[in-house]
């Protein structure tokens, strides 16, 4: 059986019950994992019980994921980790998006002339150490914005304070929407025009949503290629943008 214990936030929560229910997929194995709040699909598994077995690396990046499919038909599987790479997860599109669909609320209705835009800075701050470390890609968000065509942007963020909100709302048309944790989770999914941060809550959001115009952010914070260069996706709707603001065409 393949167990899911989680850490971390929504996002990180979100990769692990996804790398759980893909490897029960493909071994044929049942999963056991609690429900994750406000996502309705999760709901319907066994209560994790296993602490002891076969343990995913902490920092999963890189795994051969068919060679853990089999590992699971043998012995119990533990994930209590951050298996972030875009490939697990690609060829299950199909069923696993919707599977991790938000359940129905309220949210900010971005109109077509409008876009969305997620600005997550709380967490990068919380240290000096981690400023030092990752950086945010602030600057790199307001050249983007300048050179984009959009009515108004509609701005979320964990941060309604910071003088970057302000700097958006005065000088690139933008509105604070954001509210709670679902309400704004929700307000990414049905953007149809989506600027990513550098955070697993877009990434979620951006993957498994409805946006068919996305900017996504590459090579920057904690994913520069030294730390984590595995959350890229090759796929039309997805236009990376570098530190320049500069929207880059290769895919």
């Amino acid at each position: 059986m393949i167990h899911v214990h989680y850490r971390g936030q929504l996002g990180n929560n979100l990769f692990q019950f996804a790398f759980g229910a893909v490897i029960s997929h493909l071994s044929g194995q049942a999963m056991a994992a609690l429900p994750i709040t406000g996502f309705p699909g999760t709901s319907g598994f066994a209560r994790p019980s296993a602490t002891s077995g076969d343990r995913i690396p902490r920092h999963g990046y890189h795994m051969n994921i068919a060679e853990w499919a089999e590992r699971a038909k043998a012995r119990d599987i533990i994930v209590h980790s951050y298996p972030h790479n875009s490939s697990y997860y690609e060829p299950h599109h199909g069923w696993l998006a919707p599977l991790l669909a938000p359940a129905p609320g309220d949210y900010a209705q971005a109109d077509n002339d409008e876009i969305v835009l997620h600005l997550r800075l709380g967490d990068y701050f919380s240290s000096h150490r981690n400023r030092n470390r990752f950086g945010y890609p602030v600057e790199a968000i307001f050249k983007l914005v300048a050179q984009l065509d959009y009515k108004r942007c509609l701005i979320v963020t964990d941060t309604p304070r910071h003088q970057a909100v302000e700097r958006l709302v005065r000088e690139h048309c933008g509105l604070l929407v954001a509210s709670n944790r679902d309400h704004d989770y929700r307000t990414l999914f049905h953007a149809r025009r989506l600027i990513m941060s550098p955070s697993t809550f877009s990434w979620w959001a951006a993957w498994s949503g409805h946006a068919t115009e996305i900017y996504f952010p590459r090579e920057m914070g904690y994913w520069q290629s030294k730390y984590n260069c595995a959350l890229a996706i090759s796929r039309p709707n997805f236009r990376r943008y570098n530190a320049e603001g500069k929207v880059l065409l290769e895919s």
